[in-house]
């Protein structure tokens, strides 16, 4: 059942894999790799409750699993709960300040809490690119400087 529901989300058929795969995880509660799978699937089609009560249960199962914790964390900021999504994020940034994915996720969140000169000091840790200069120039529109921002 398990190769057929890769199968299934391989061609597109998401519906169908999102059902075998809800059949399949009732038998293998604990088949991480699918359960990622469906809260991925789910996630697209914009059904976020649903992916981050799965993705929550992933993170219990596998707590040292810091990309399981980076999709619940975009779980959480599809909820518009900013909150917890900064908390995992920092988590997983504190553990790896060298991840560039974690730093640019992190400045994002801080910068809609209106943190903004915290995400601005993560921000000039990275090395200069055009996302970089892009996130630093919208934080100084956030801030009000819109010259500075259009620099």
């Amino acid at each position: 059942m398990k190769e057929l529901i890769f199968r299934l989300f391989n061609q597109k058929e998401n519906n169908a894999g999102i059902e075998l795969s809800k059949v399949y995880l009732k038998q293998n509660p604990k088949d991480v790799e699918i359960a990622n799978l469906l809260a991925g699937a789910l996630y697209r089609q914009n059904k976020f409750e649903e992916a981050t009560y799965i993705a929550e249960k992933l993170a219990e199962l596998s707590p040292d699993n810091d990309g399981l914790k980076f999709n619940l964390a975009k779980c959480y900021h599809s909820l518009a709960n900013l909150e917890k999504a900064e908390k995992l994020v920092r988590e997983l940034y504190e553990k790896n300040k060298d991840n560039r994915e974690y730093a640019l996720e992190l400045s994002a969140y801080l910068s809609m809490l209106g943190r903004y000169d915290e995400a601005e000091e993560i921000l000039k840790t990275l090395e200069l690119d055009s996302r970089v200069k892009f996130n630093l120039g919208w934080h100084e529109m956030r801030k009000k400087n819109f010259l500075k921002g259009f620099e």
